[in-house]
Formats: C-alpha cells, sequence, structure tokens
C-alpha cells in the first residue's frame, strides 16, 4: 500500500495524528517528483489540510486550502468541480479559525458557484448550504441557521438516502440548532463534531474527498 493511501485509510479510521505524518512526507515526495500544481500532489495538500482540521489545528489548514485552490484555479479553471471543493474547505477552514466574516463571503461564493455548475439539488451543493447553516449557528444566528439546515437535509435525503452518513451528520446538527447547549457555540465539543464528520465524509475507497465537510 502507498503511502498516501495508507494515510487515507488512517484518516478515515479516525487516526488523523498518524495520517498527518503520512501525508506530509507524500507531499514532499510529490513536490518533488510531479511538481506543486499535479492534481495528485494538490489532493494530497488537500488531505493534509483535512487532517488538520480533524485535529482541531485550523490555522495550519488555513494555508494549505488556499494553495491547492489557487492551484486547482490555475489548473481547472474557477469553476471547476475539483475548485469548488477546495472553495468549500477552506471557508469551513475560515469558520473553523473563527474567522466568520471572509467564511460568510467563501461560503457564498461556494454555493452560488455549485448551485451554477453542479444545480441547486446536487448533493455537494447541499453540502455547502449545510457549511453556511453551521455558520450561522457558530455566529448564534439561530434564525437563519435552521431553514437551510431543513433545506439541505431534504435535499440530501432525496440525494443520498435518509439513511446516508453525511444525511444523517446533518440532521444531528439541526437537532442541536434547535435545542442549543447554554455552555458553548456549539452542542458538543468541535473535536468530537469534526471526528464524526469527517468519518463520515469517505468515500467507497476509504479516501477523504473534499468538500465533504457540512
Amino acid at each position: 500500500m502507498s503511502r498516501n493511501l495508507l494515510a487515507s485509510a488512517l484518516a478515515f479510521a479516525g487516526e488523523p495524528e498518524e495520517a498527518v505524518d503520512l501525508y506530509e512526507t507524500t507531499l514532499g515526495q510529490r513536490r518533488e517528483v510531479l511538481g506543486s500544481g499535479h492534481p495528485k500532489t494538490l489532493q494530497t495538500l488537500a488531505d493534509l489540510a483535512l487532517c488538520r482540521l480533524q485535529l482541531g489545528n485550523a490555522a495550519a489548514a488555513v494555508p494549505l486550502l488556499e494553495e491547492a485552490l489557487t492551484r486547482q484555479q490555475r489548473l481547472s479553471g474557477p469553476d471547476s468541480p475539483d475548485t469548488l471543493r477546495h472553495l468549500h474547505n477552506l471557508a469551513a477552514a475560515c469558520r473553523e479559525a473563527g474567522d466568520l466574516v471572509r467564511a460568510r463571503e467563501l461560503f457564498t461564493t461556494a454555493l452560488d458557484r455549485r448551485t451554477q455548475v453542479l444545480g441547486a439539488k446536487h448533493f455537494e451543493t447541499l453540502i455547502t448550504l449545510s457549511g453556511l447553516a453551521r455558520l450561522h449557528q457558530a455566529d448564534g444566528d439561530l434564525e437563519h441557521a435552521i431553514p437551510p439546515y431543513e433545506d439541505a437535509i431534504a435535499g440530501l435525503t432525496e440525494a443520498l438516502g435518509p439513511d446516508h452518513p453525511t444525511t444523517r451528520t446533518v440532521s444531528g446538527y439541526l437537532a442541536e440548532a434547535r435545542t442549543p447547549h447554554p455552555r458553548s457555540r456549539w452542542c458538543m465539543p468541535l473535536r468530537r463534531m469534526r471526528g464524526r464528520l469527517v468519518r463520515a465524509a469517505g468515500t467507497r475507497d476509504g479516501r477523504l474527498e473534499c468538500g465533504r465537510w457540512p
């Protein structure tokens, strides 16, 4: 098994600490052999950023995702699905880092572009809608958080089914928004929430997929 596949398997299994070391080694090798703008290098860069997020280090994830977004735009254009995934993930990282103003701008842009490119009912568009709802929740604006959660859940239920991990995760966020915990802006610790979310985001082959951060 290659280092990158092993790192993906560890991250999917909820072992991001071990995955980070492997991703960093793989990233250095891919930069040297393939170049910093190669698609595989950008995927490793994004995977490393997601592990940083899972570990609660959003400050370290933001510059990684900024680089991934910039290079992906040069490679495939501003509206390619890969570019939009990096844009979504950068918005999520900014939200987790507490930069809600920038996160709002990025989520709004990602939602508009995904709606135009993929359609309003595409699951990735709905995930971005959920991400924007989480932003409102983080800001204490539950009035504007609950309706997009409801819309996202309805769409995800239709697109993925009611028992899909992503649908269930967003349904959990809606329940938390409706019964906010008085001691925290979130209704569970952020570390626990991140771990549940990233595990739910795994693809069939065990990789983490960018853009699966509701």
